[in-house]
Formats: structure tokens, C-alpha cells, sequence
């Protein structure tokens, strides 16, 4: 919860001399609550910002962290920049600006770099709506500055600054700097990033490492001896101690005016403008100039001490990325490499496996071949062994069938002449036409049965022998075929091994 009481003498004037250059229209201009925003006005005073405290609540803890508690229709927005004009300042809030019903420029002339600006708006739901857009927004995309919007209960306004100075019972004063906003809280005791430890903290110039000294877990110096950091402070003396030269770099600084060391006493305290443990308090314009001298001379030598520092590690991280490259492009030579030399193997592999096949197709491709040629004398010498025993077996049947005839003629003739009553007579006679007839039917029924037997045995067996040969082509042109497909493939893999080759001497060079 927070209240607003501002301190002024002065009485609010509007803004602008006409309405026209700059009105803030509201949704229904007959409404008697938008007659007071028709334009801004601006009022010069000290505002002084007050926050509710719970009865458990510290001041120590009161720093603002969130706003969205005790929401009102009354917002201040804080350190607006002075660069941000009113004109401007209304085109920030744009369409905001038709719910709003009273708008004030608050100016201190005790600061006139900042000013803030009280706005209510019609009812909570514009005034959310408002917070929620604005608050945190940057004013100008290029500018860090933000807008900071606080809900306000109420806002007094009294001419007395010591009235408007005193908190209200429960209040603490807030101021409105959001700078100083963010620094009321007490930092923390920096303690060691490693074992947590508060006793004796000394904190790296070069990262903010903040390690423990040596005289209890040297946590610091291992910092030093992991990282090269040389430079640490001591934050109790506020000293700063160099590594490398294993001495305090105060006493390596030599004042301009005398060539001596500076010595420097960090636990001397200053009582009312002199020092109050040691006898360092002549105040003459000497010793001003001279310390004067010493401190730029420190400040000097620091800077240039700093800037050695940060050379140095500049280089050194150029050679750990000089270093991760060499690293990264031999890894990927490696693996260029592997993956090159993996390849060739492959293709060795095959090279060396598919001569061994071309040979075994060659030699199958010879086999069938002379097993074409043996089937194709045996085919003949079988053809001419059936014809062969085709002629002699005809010239048996004819032997046989004119036996037969001469059988059948004899033996039809003595039937004849056993039942004829008149045998003398016909002895010394000749035969009749009727009985050649006979004997040449019988002959010839005989041949043709034989001849068809012969026949179907010979057509089987070149049935056999022309689907043999038809078959043996098919084989062999198949044959010829994968043995082309491999001669090719012979080709094309000469043809990659050689650009591998040409390739992998490429990346040697």
C-alpha cells in the first residue's frame, strides 16, 4: 500500500495554452469526470512516496518487489527522464489516455533531469490495464530507461515540507529515484564461492572470483594457479596483491614527487575531516598535492596494470581458441582419414573379390560351352547311330518279310494241292495273280506297323534332343549376359577407386 504527500506552494496550471495541440479525450466527452482531463497541468513541488509496512516487516526488507497489492484507480509514475517531453510522454500512454480522468506533471526544481506524473484513470480495470502495459516498458526502444508506475492510495498536498517529510503512522518513505530504489537493502558479506567461507574473502580483478585467502582454504590462489589471474583484492584491506611478483602492488608504486614507495594504511579512519589512529593529519597544500600526486600516480599505474592484465589474457584465450581449432581441424582430418582409408578398403575388397567371380563366370562360361559342344556330337552320333540302325533294321524286315512270303506261298501251296483231287495236273503249273495280292498286303500291313513303331520311338527321342538345344542358348546367352553385367561393374569400380584415389591425395596435399 503505498501514499503519495507532496510538498508545494504552487497551484496546478494547465499545460497547454490551447486544447487543441494537446486533449485527452475521454469515452464519453458529457461526462462531468473527464471535464478535469481535457488538459494536463503541471505542478511544481518536492513528492514524497510512503509504503505501508507490515507490523512483521523490517525496514531493512522493505524494498519494493512487487506493486500488484492495494491496486487503485491512482497511479504515480516515478523518474520519468526529462528527455521524454510531455507531447512525447502522451504518445507513450497513446489510447491509455482516453480512460484517463486527471493527468499531473509533477517537476522538482531540485531535479531537473527527472520529473513524475499522477494519473487516475476511470475505474480499476483501465488502471490494471494501464499498469500491466506500461510499467517496466521501456520509453524509447534505444534508451534504457523504463517506466516505473506505482498504485497509489491517496495524495495529499500541503505547503509545509516538513508535514509532507513525516511518514504516516505504519509508512516508510520510498524514494522515487529508481536508481537509489534499488539500493536499500544491505549487500551481502561476500563469502567464498568454494567452501562458503566469510573469514578473510579476497575477490580476482580480471573475473569477480571471490575465493578464500590462504590462511584458511586458499581458495584464491588455487583460483590463480587454475586460471593465471595475478591480481586479487583483499577486501578487508582493500589491497591488492599481485601473484606473480608475490607483493602488495601498492608497494611497487613510486609517487612522483619523492621516488619512493607508496605505503598505504588501510585501517587508518578519518574522525571529522583528520585521522584519528595516526599522526597523518596536516591538512597543508602540500601534502593535499602530493597525495593528490600518489593517488593518480595509483590510479595510473592500476589502469595500466589492469590493461597488461587483460592483454595477457587475451592472448591466452586466443591461444586456447588457436589450440581448440588445430584440435577440431585434426580431429576431422582424422576422421576424414578414417573414413577415406575405411572406403578404399571396401573397394579393395571388391576389386580383389570380383576378379575371382569374373574368373569362376568365365570358367562356367567355358564349361557350358564345351558341354554345348559334347552334347552336340553326342546329339549327332546318336542321330546318325539311329539312322544306322534304322537302315538295318529295315533290311532285316525285308529279309524277314519276303521269308514270310515264301513261307506263306509254299504253305498255301501244298494246302492247295493236298485238297485238290487233280494234283498230278496241276504239278509243273504256275501261280495265280489272287495269291501275289495276298502276300503283298500281308507284306505291306507288316511294314507300315513296324515303320509307325520306328516313328514314334525316333519323334520321342529328337523331342527329347530339340528341347535340350532349344534350352542350352537360353543358358549360354544368360551366361553371356552376367558375364557383360560383371565387366561393366569392373569398369565402373576401376573408375571410382581411381577418383578415391585422386581425392585422398588431394587431402594429403
Amino acid at each position: 500500500m503505498f501514499t503519495l504527500q507532496i510538498h508545494t506552494v504552487d497551484t496546478p496550471k494547465p499545460l497547454f495554452t490551447t486544447t487543441s495541440s494537446a486533449t485527452i479525450h475521454g469515452p464519453n466527452p458529457n461526462n462531468d469526470n473527464n471535464s478535469s482531463s481535457s488538459n494536463p497541468t503541471e505542478l511544481r513541488g518536492v513528492a514524497h512516496l510512503f509504503r505501508h509496512l507490515p507490523p512483521t516487516t523490517t525496514t531493512a526488507t522493505a524494498t519494493p518487489s512487487s506493486n500488484t497489492t492495494a491496486r487503485t484507480t491512482l497511479l504515480f509514475v516515478v523518474a520519468v527522464p526529462n528527455y521524454l517531453s510531455t507531447n512525447e510522454f502522451l504518445l507513450f500512454c497513446g489510447s491509455h489516455l482516453d480512460h484517463c480522468c486527471e493527468l499531473i506533471f509533477l517537476r522538482n526544481d531540485a531535479m531537473e533531469d527527472r520529473y513524475s506524473v499522477l494519473i487516475r484513470l476511470e475505474n480499476q480495470l483501465t488502471a490494471d490495464g494501464f499498469y500491466h502495459t506500461f510499467d517496466g516498458r521501456r520509453f524509447k526502444p534505444f534508451e534504457a530507461e523504463v517506466c516505473h508506475i506505482y498504485f497509489t492510495q491517496s495524495v495529499e498536498y500541503t505547503d509545509s515540507a516538513e508535514i509532507a517529510g513525516t511518514p504516516p503512522p505504519g509508512f516508510t518513505e520510498l524514494p522515487t529515484c529508481p536508481v537509489c530504489r534499488l539500493c536499500q537493502r544491505h549487500d551481502e558479506k561476500p563469502a567464498c564461492a568454494v567452501c562458503g567461507s566469510l573469514k578473510n574473502p579476497w575477490v580476482c580483478l580480471i573475473c569477480g572470483f571471490v575465493g578464500c585467502g590462504r590462511y584458511e582454504e586458499g581458495h584464491a590462489k588455487n583460483h590463480w594457479s587454475g586460471t593465471q589471474h595475478c591480481y586479487s583484492l583483499e577486501l578487508e584491506t582493500q589491497q591488492i596483491w599481485d601473484y606473480v611478483g608475490d607483493n602488495y602492488v601498492q608497494r611497487l608504486n613510486q609517487s612522483k614527487a619523492d621516488g619512493k614507495s607508496v605505503m598505504t594504511n588501510a585501517h587508518c579512519v578519518s574522525l571529522d575531516g583528520e585521522c584519528g589512529t595516526c599522526a597523518n593529519n596536516e591538512d597543508s597544500g602540500i601534502g593535499d598535492a602530493l597525495l593528490s600526486s600518489k593517488v593518480e600516480a595509483i590510479v595510473d599505474e592500476y589502469i595500466h596494470l589492469l590493461a597488461t592484465q587483460l592483454e595477457t589474457q587475451r592472448q591466452h584465450y586466443e591461444s586456447l581458441l588457436a589450440e581448440a581449432k588445430t584440435s577440431k581441424e585434426s580431429s576431422i582430418s582424422n576422421a576424414v582419414d578414417k573414413a577415406v582409408f575405411s572406403r578404399m578398403q571396401d573397394m579393395q575388397y571388391k576389386l580383389e573379390k570380383y576378379p575371382e567371380e569374373k574368373k569362376a563366370v568365365a570358367n562356367r562360361n567355358r564349361d557350358l560351352m564345351k558341354n554345348d559342344e559334347a552334347l552336340q556330337k553326342k546329339l549327332k552320333e546318336i542321330q546318325e547311330s539311329e539312322s544306322s540302325s534304322l537302315r538295318s533294321r529295315d533290311q532285316k524286315i525285308l529279309d524277314l518279310e519276303e521269308q514270310i512270303r515264301d513261307m506263306k506261298i509254299y504253305v498255301e501251296a501244298h494246302r492247295m494241292l493236298a485238297n485238290s483231287t487233280d494234283s498230278d495236273g496241276i504239278k509243273g503249273g504256275t501261280l495265280l495273280p489272287h495269291y501275289e495280292s495276298l502276300l503283298a498286303e500281308a507284306k505291306t500291313s507288316k511294314e507300315s506297323s513296324i515303320s509307325n513303331a520306328v516313328d514314334k520311338a525316333v519323334f520321342s527321342r529328337m523331342q527329347d534332343m530339340q528341347y535340350k538345344l532349344e534350352k542350352y542358348p537360353e543358358e549360354k546367352k544368360a551366361v553371356a549376359n552376367r558375364n557383360r553385367d560383371l565387366m561393366k561393374n569392373d569398369e565402373a569400380l576401376q573408375k571410382k577407386l581411381k577418383e578415391i584415389q585422386e581425392r585422398y591425395c588431394h587431402l594429403l596435399h
